[in-house]
C-alpha cells in the first residue's frame, strides 16, 4: 500500500517494486514500512527501478540508521543536489559517499549539506563551481563554524565587482583574491581587500572565513581530496556499524520474507492463526532464554518455524481433502484417457482385437492346414 500510494504504480511497475522491496526486506534490520517508504521514495525521486533501485534504497537505509539521517530527506535532497548541477541521476551513489565523508569531516549532516548545496546552487554554478567542490565548499564552512547562509549576500557582491571588472572566470577571480587577502601582511590589510571585494557589510565575516580557512578546500588534506576519495565510504559504514541486535533483525526480515506467502492461507486457516500471535511470543521468549544461556537462536527457530510450517500445511490439507481428492480424481481421469488415446493411436494393433492378435489368431485357427500343406 505504502509503495503504491507513493509511486502511482500498477499492475507489473508495482509488482517490479514489491519484489525490489523484498529484496532489500531481507538485507536491512528496518521495519517493513521504513523499507518501503525507502523504495517509493528512491523510486520517485530518482526513477530508478529493479538493481539500482535497491542499491540507493539500502544505502539510505544505512545512513538513515548509521548517521541517523532522515532517510526520506536524504532521499530528495541528493536527487535535488544532483538535479541542480545538471548532472546524471546514475550519479547518486557517488553523491551519497561524499556527502557521508564531508558529514563525517565537519560535524553536522549529509542532508545539511545537501540542502544548502542546492540553496546556493544558483549562485554557485554562476560562479563555475562543480558539484564537487561544491559539496566541499558548504562542508568545510560547516567544519569552520561559518554559516554558509551570511556569507551568500557577500558572495554576489564579489561576482558583480568581479564581472564589471571584466573578469570572465568567476571562480578563478575569486580564489585569486581570497588569496590575496590570505596573503595581506596585516589585519588591517586583510580586511580593507575584503571589504573591497564583497562590500562593507559583510567584509568582516569575509576575513574573519578567510582566516579560519573555510574555502582552503583544494591541496592535500583538503575537504575536496577527503570526499574525492570516499567511493563505497556509505556502504562500507552500514556494513560495519551492524549490531548483534541489527544482525538479528535482519535474521526476523528473512524469516518474514520466507513466511510471507503464509499470509496466503488466512482466509482457509480461519482461526488457526490465532496460533501464530502465540507462535511469535514463544519466540521472543526463547530468544531472550537462548540469549541468556550464550546460545544461538537461528537452528532452534528454523526448527520451531519448519514445524510450524509443516503444521499449517497439514491443517489446509485436512480442511480441503475433498477438493484435493477430487481435483486428482479429475486429473487422473484426464490423464489415463489422455494416455489411452496415445497408446491405442500408436499401439493398438498389440491390444486384443488388434490387426496383430487377429493375426495371430488366424494362424492358430489354419495351423494344421498350413503345416500340412
Amino acid at each position: 500500500n505504502t509503495i503504491a500510494a507513493g509511486t502511482g504504480a500498477t499492475g507489473e511497475n508495482l509488482e517490479d517494486l514489491k519484489a525490489s522491496f523484498s529484496d532489500v526486506f531481507a538485507e536491512v534490520p528496518q521495519d517493513a514500512q521504513t523499507v518501503a517508504t525507502a523504495i517509493a521514495d528512491v523510486n520517485t525521486e530518482f526513477g530508478f527501478t529493479g538493481e539500482k533501485l535497491e542499491r540507493i534504497a539500502e544505502l539510505a537505509l544505512g545512513a538513515g540508521r548509521a548517521m541517523g539521517e532522515d532517510m526520506s530527506g536524504l532521499i530528495k535532497a541528493t536527487a535535488d543536489t544532483l538535479i541542480a548541477f545538471g548532472e546524471p541521476m546514475e550519479g547518486a551513489e557517488g553523491l551519497m559517499d561524499k556527502l557521508t565523508v564531508a558529514a563525517q569531516n565537519s560535524g553536522t549532516s549529509m542532508q545539511d549539506i545537501a540542502d544548502k548545496v542546492v540553496k546556493f546552487g544558483p549562485q554557485l554554478n554562476a560562479m563555475g563551481v562543480p558539484m564537487d567542490e561544491a559539496v566541499a565548499l558548504m562542508a568545510n564552512m560547516e567544519a569552520k563554524g561559518i554559516d554558509a547562509g551570511r556569507m551568500m549576500p557577500g558572495l554576489n557582491t564579489a561576482m558583480d565587482k568581479l564581472a564589471k571588472e571584466g573578469v570572465t572566470d568567476i571562480a578563478g577571480g575569486l580564489a585569486d583574491a581570497i588569496e590575496k587577502i590570505q596573503n595581506a601582511e596585516t589585519d588591517t590589510e586583510k580586511l580593507a581587500l575584503s571589504m573591497d571585494l564583497f562590500g562593507a557589510g559583510a567584509g568582516v565575516k569575509f576575513k574573519d572565513a578567510i582566516d579560519k580557512g573555510a574555502f582552503a578546500i583544494h591541496g592535500p588534506g583538503g575537504m575536496l581530496e577527503a570526499i574525492n576519495n570516499s567511493d563505497g565510504a556509505l556502504g562500507d559504514l552500514a556494513e560495519s556499524t551492524l549490531t548483534s541486535s541489527d544482525k538479528f533483525a535482519i535474521f526476523k526480515n528473512k524469516e518474514a520474507g520466507v513466511l510471507e506467502p503464509v499470509g496466503g492461507f488466512a482466509s482457509t486457516l480461519g482461526p488457526m492463526l490465532m496460533v501464530l500471535p502465540g507462535l511469535s511470543g514463544a519466540i521472543g521468549v526463547m530468544s531472550g532464554a537462548m540469549g541468556a544461556l550464550n546460545l544461538s537462536m537461528g537452528p532452534v527457530l528454523l526448527v520451531v518455524l519448519a514445524i510450524a510450517a509443516a503444521i499449517a500445511a497439514g491443517i489446509l490439507i485436512w480442511k480441503n481433502w475433498d477438493k484435493i481428492v477430487e481435483f486428482f480424481k479429475k486429473t487422473w481421469e484426464k490423464v489415463s484417457k489422455k494416455v489411452s488415446d496415445i497408446f491405442n493411436s500408436k499401439w493398438g494393433w498389440l491390444l486384443p482385437g488388434g490387426a496383430f492378435i487377429k493375426a495371430i489368431n488366424l494362424i492358430k485357427e489354419n495351423w494344421d492346414t498350413i503345416w500340412n500343406g
